[in-house]
């Protein structure tokens, strides 16, 4: 009965393993291609390749490196890092979704978009909010709220320009609903 035990430890454990692969890859994946599309980029494929997985990946892969085999006190900063991700997804998803010239005649109404951006946006402060809980525990150094400061500048440049940019995509799509319609019907005949 223990060897069944053990045995069935094991198997759990690669499954768990395996499921956590399947994601990470699939959103990796995801988010790199949706990232690609959403800012235009014209980098050489393996340079794109490169850093969508590098900020995908880069973080946690850090984090592994440096706590070499005590993970026990990394769990909330994996979270507070994934935290600060969700905004690269959510902003071109919600986007895209949105956008007529993209998803036809199965884009989010008006009204949707507006309560999406705003569940949206209380999440992401939500979540800001728990990024400054979680400063507020780190050990009090002038340098290490310096490097804070810097890339809490960099995070939110980066956030603007998203949002920038989905704005921009919006208020220019070149096909509106109505003139779908009419190119559908004009495809029928």
């Amino acid at each position: 009965q223990r060897r069944v035990r053990g045995v069935a430890g094991v198997i759990w454990g690669l499954g768990l393993l395996a499921a956590g692969q399947s994601s990470t890859m699939t959103g990796t994946y995801s988010g790199q291609f949706v990232m690609e599309g959403f800012l235009l980029l014209r980098w050489p494929r393996w340079l794109r390749v490169l850093v969508t997985r590098l900020i995908a990946i880069g973080p946690t892969l850090t984090l592994a490196i440096i706590s070499g085999s005590n993970f026990s006190g990394w769990n909330e900063m994996l979270n507070v890092l994934q935290s600060l991700q969700l905004p690269f997804a959510l902003i071109p998803i919600i986007t895209f979704t949105g956008s007529y010239k993209i998803m036809g005649e199965f884009a989010m109404s008006r009204v949707s978009c507006l309560l999406i951006w705003i569940m949206a946006g209380v999440v992401m402060c939500i979540n800001g909010y728990f990024v400054t809980t979680y400063l507020q525990m780190l050990p009090q150094s002038l340098l290490l709220y310096i490097v804070i400061c810097l890339l809490l500048l960099l995070y939110l440049s980066l956030i603007g320009y998203l949002l920038f940019t989905a704005y921009t995509y919006n208020s220019h799509q070149l096909i509106r609903p109505q003139e779908m319609v009419e190119l559908h019907n004009l495809a029928a005949r």
